[in-house]
């Protein structure tokens, strides 16, 4: 990875194909749940000989000509969804225990029902 940043949804020059440059440039919906803005990771081609060139990422970060915009982390907005799909799991669960049970305490009537005429 050579840089990250943000940009606005209609600033397409910073996703453009920046010549010379051997790189993939990925884009996301930025920040999580709101989309407002874009997420850019600009990624350039390391040797497969197991080494990484620190240098070279340096220099092509500084080749790459776009600085981008400031933003908002999405950690918060991460964290409350993980926490609300926790919570939902378990009510889930909770109300699946309490069909089981009522299905089971059903079930044992009848027999007894069943028996006693």
């Amino acid at each position: 990875m050579a840089k990250c940043i943000v940009i606005t949804p209609d600033d397409i020059d910073a996703v453009k194909i920046i010549p010379g440059q051997d790189m993939v440039t990925l884009v996301t919906c930025h920040p999580y749940g709101n989309n407002y803005q874009r997420y850019v990771v600009y990624c350039t081609r390391v040797q497969d000989d197991g080494a990484t060139d620190g240098k070279a990422l340096t220099q092509a970060a500084q080749e790459i000509p776009f600085d981008g915009i400031d933003y908002e982390s999405s950690s918060e907005q991460i964290q409350m969804e993980v926490m609300m799909n926790r919570i939902g799991l378990i009510a889930f669960g909770g109300i699946a225990l309490i069909l089981i049970a009522g299905l089971i305490i059903g079930a044992v009537r009848r027999k007894k029902r069943k028996k006693s005429s």
